[in-house]
């Protein structure tokens, strides 16, 4: 998720509401990628990790691929994981803070960045007991169980059922104080 304090680079999830039930809710990105999406509760959300090298208006988010620079921006910018794109398919890309909080949207329209209140909002309906969802940091038992996929993730994957149908993927991310990227298969933020 993304609530502001993330240090560093990301995979975005959208999330969002849009009519005509789930089949209506497909979207796509200024790049032409397709999303399909998954009802959780009262909550629509895109079921692949955000690809897109573009802005909604069409405009480049710049692919910063040296760790020196990676430190150093103040403006959005995308990477694949250790600069490798063949992990796009299935991981999605990963952004700077910079591009998520660009008005310009990373997300297709309809959809935002999830922040904490959605997640908390997903965790509770999961089963999640609101005074821990209301928590810092790591929090929960069994709820990130409920949404992680059941292939890809580091061993052992105890607890993943993707009961939920979201289909989390391992990620990692990337640091932006060294640009390092890491947890590849253990976590996804």
């Amino acid at each position: 998720d993304c609530d502001g304090n993330y240090g560093g680079a990301i995979l975005v999830d959208c999330t969002g509401v849009c009519g005509g039930g789930q089949a209506a809710c497909n979207s796509s990105d200024a790049d032409g990628n397709g999303y399909s999406n998954i009802t959780i509760g009262t909550q629509t959300w895109h079921k692949q990790n955000l690809k897109t090298t573009k802005y909604n208006n069409g405009d480049d988010i710049p692919n910063e691929t040296y760790d020196g620079l990676w430190t150093q921006l103040t403006t959005g910018a995308w990477s694949s994981y250790d600069n490798d794109s063949s992990y796009v398919p299935i991981y999605g890309r990963l952004y700077n803070y910079y591009a998520i909080d660009d008005d310009r949207g990373v997300c297709p329209a309809g959809y935002r960045v999830s922040n904490d209140e959605d997640w908390k909002t997903l965790e509770i309906y999961l089963g999640m007991d609101e005074s821990v969802a209301n928590g810092e940091h790591w929090r929960g038992t069994v709820e990130g169980g409920k949404i992680k996929a059941t292939e890809n993730w580091d061993s052992p994957n105890i607890g993943a059922t993707n009961e939920s149908g979201f289909t989390a993927y391992p990620a990692g991310s990337r640091i932006s104080a060294t640009g390092d990227f890491i947890n590849f298969g253990r976590e996804t933020d």
